[in-house]
């Protein structure tokens, strides 16, 4: 009988560390662009093609912006009205023109655990542009440039 329940009890027990072996935390990432210069920016970047030759290029979220000062806080972000941005999806770049002080929305993903490879990574260049200097990035640069600052942020920061 003692033999019994200690074999119940050691299933059960291997059971648990199985099941919570699988499971792993899911959570949502927000990769920004911010401008922590005191000048305006402009910010050009290109989408990856879509695996499917016959879909149209999209961006991956839609421009939207808050205040770098906002980045931590559970502030909304503020789409971005179609006159702040441009989106070409034959070239599959999009134009944005950013204030100082300003952070843009370029990608939301829900991440498992750092399971993600840059190679998965929408967008394959980053160009901005401001009085300090130029930043480009490319291919696997892009994703691996951005900082996590949080498990819910990471960013590139202008300066």
């Amino acid at each position: 009988m003692k033999n019994r329940l200690e074999a119940r009890y050691l299933f059960h027990v291997c059971l648990l560390a199985g099941a919570l072996s699988l499971t792993a935390c899911s959570y949502g990432t927000n990769f920004v662009i911010a401008n922590a210069s005191d000048q305006p920016v402009e910010i050009r970047y290109k989408i990856k093609k879509p695996a499917d030759p016959v879909a149209q290029s999209r961006m991956p979220v839609s421009p939207a912006i808050k205040m770098v000062s906002e980045l931590n806080q559970e502030i909304p972000w503020r789409e971005l009205p179609a006159s702040r941005y441009k989106f070409d999806p034959d070239s599959r770049m999009a134009v944005v023109s950013l204030m100082q002080g300003e952070a843009l929305l370029v990608e939301h993903l829900n991440l498992v655990d750092k399971s993600y490879e840059a190679a998965d990574f929408p967008i394959e260049e980053i160009e901005i542009t401001g009085t300090y200097g130029e930043i480009k990035l490319q291919g696997e640069q892009v994703f691996k440039s951005f900082v996590a600052e949080s498990k819910k942020l990471s960013a590139i920061t202008y300066r």
